[in-house]
This record gives structure tokens, sequence and C-alpha cells, in this order.
């Protein structure tokens, strides 16, 4: 046989070969999920640091676990939002609130306040700083634009994570029992592309690749991927080209203190990915057996969001 002819026939046997396992992987993947979410998170009292905090959804999930009581440390570049922030989290009973205006795509400036912030250990690390784009790529002449979104959605991550490491394994050294948890705030986008968003989606597709890695390489510490769909926040100020607004007038459109609650339930549970929405966990099951459909009712629903778009602009 040969190896066309061993590549068709993988093609073909591929998916009768996962229609016959699925049951058994159905069973399989809900029992370690269950063992994942047996031991809830319980954020009183304990080392909560939020990047991306002067905002959106970092804010809202600054002012949820405010009210149960955590332990806050909210970073951005934005002093005069995070005090906003600050002052509602500490009138709602967060049991202490420390800020730090720092850019966490700069690695040497994040190490440095974590130290200078005398936290001993961090038991969740939330991170959520991001921009966004709406420009088709053939719009630009290099690739500045894409770097610029790559060190802000992609790399501050990975910075984020390296900068705590130490201080989450803290956590394990002291009570083994007590896992540290790390939690990104990426997208639907990171899944699946859309049209105007090829940087953007570039940079959550590398996320993604990233912490499935890391996770393997450190499995004595949670970590949750968070992929929402459109949510009202304050991420299109910064966006990079103001074209195919899929975000702004969506009808699905969810509030951040919304989307803030899923996200802290997610924790809770242990989840490994959680994607918001019927919707879009429709579609993430749909892309990895039929991606020539997705693609088509993506392209369709994009049409329709921009043309929904210019009715109202």
């Amino acid at each position: 046989m040969s190896t066309e002819q061993k590549q068709q026939l993988a093609r073909i046997v591929a998916p009768v070969l996962f229609a016959v396992a699925s049951p058994a992987l159905f069973v399989l993947e809900c029992t370690l999920g269950l063992l994942r979410g047996w031991r809830q998170f319980d954020a009183s009292g304990k080392t909560v640091v939020i990047t991306g905090a002067s905002g959106g959804i970092g804010a809202a999930l600054a002012v949820a676990y405010a009210r149960r009581g955590a332990v806050l440390v909210l970073v951005a570049r934005n002093t005069a939002r995070l005090a906003a922030v600050q002052a509602e989290c500490e009138a709602v009973g967060a049991r202490k609130v420390t800020c730090l205006t720092v850019d966490v795509t700069r690695h040497a400036d994040y190490a440095k306040a974590l130290i200078s912030a005398n936290l001993g250990t961090i038991d969740l690390l939330v991170l959520n700083a991001g921009v966004s784009m709406g420009a088709y790529a053939a719009d630009f002449a290099d690739a500045e634009p894409f770097t610029t979104l790559a060190h802000i959605n992609y790399l501050a991550v990975v910075n984020g994570i390296l900068a705590s490491l130490s201080l989450l394994r803290s956590n394990i050294a002291n009570d083994k029992f007590r896992r540290p948890k790390i939690a990104v705030v990426s997208s639907v986008l990171g899944l699946a592309a859309a049209p105007t968003r090829s940087g953007y989606c570039a940079s959550k597709f590398a996320l993604k690749g990233f912490l499935d890695a890391f996770r393997l390489e450190n499995p004595d510490i949670d970590c949750t991927m968070i992929y929402p769909g459109a949510v009202k926040t304050n991420i299109n100020e910064t966006r990079i080209g103001n074209v195919g607004n899929l975000d702004w007038e969506a009808k699905d459109v969810m509030s951040a203190e919304d989307a803030a609650r899923l996200i802290v339930d997610a924790v809770n549970r242990g989840a490994r990915d959680e994607i918001f929405t019927l919707k879009y966990n429709f579609f993430y099951y749909l892309g990895n057996l039929f991606p020539l459909v997705r693609d088509l009712l993506i392209v369709q629903n994009f049409q329709k969001s921009t043309t929904l778009n210019k009715k109202h602009n």
C-alpha cells in the first residue's frame, strides 16, 4: 500500500473509530472531570492575583472574589482605574486589596512588583489582560500589529505564569492538598478563527498550545482555560483596526459580571476548559468533525453581524 493510499485510509477510518469509541470516551471524560472537581475552591482568605483588573472581566472578577473574602492583588497599567476597582472591592468585603501598576509584558517589572508586594504565596492566578483586533490581514504592510497582539495576548500570559510560579508552588510545599490554580481568559476565537481577527486568533491559539503543554508539565497545578464569546467590556478602546465589529451589537453579548460568575464557577469546579454558551460549545464540537461546515457558518454569522453594525453606526 502506497503512502497516499495509507493516508486516504486514515481519513476514512479515523472518524469511524472515533464514532465507535465515543460512548466509552464520554464516560471516561465525565469521570475524570468529576475527580478533578471533587474539592471545591474556597476563595475566602486566599490570595488571588488578577491581571487586566482595571476594567471589564478583570474588574468584575475582582469584585466577585472580593465578595468571597479573598486577599486580592490587582494588576494593570491604569492607576486611576485600579484605584476605583480597589475601592469597590474593599466596599464589598475583600480581606485585603493590593494594586500593582505594571505592564505584565515586561517580565522583569512584573516579577519585581510581585516581590515588592510580599505575598508569600499565590492561590489563584487569573491572567486576563488582552487587546482586540478588527482588520483584515491584507490591510497591514508588515507584521508589527501581529507582534503587538502576540506580546499582550500571549507572551504576557507566559510572563505572568513564569514570574508567579515560585509563589504558586509555595502552596504545595506548605500543604500538598492546597493545589494552586491558574485561570487564563482566552476567547472562543482561540478555538475557531473569524474574519478580521487573524492576529487576535493567532495569539489566542498560541495560548491554548502553551497552556495545554504547561499543564502536562505541571500536573500539581490546576489550569483552567476560559473561552468567552462576546462580552461587553472596554477592550474595543484599544483594538487594532475597526472592521468587523462582531462584539459591538451582537444580540448575545454577555455582561462582564455574568462572565465573571461563570469563570468563578469554572475555577471552583477545577474545570480544564470552559467554553461559554451552547452556541459556541456546538461550534467547538462541530469544528473537530466538520470544519468546512463550521467555517461556512462562521462566515455567515460574520456577514450578518457586520451588516447589523452598519445599521447601528
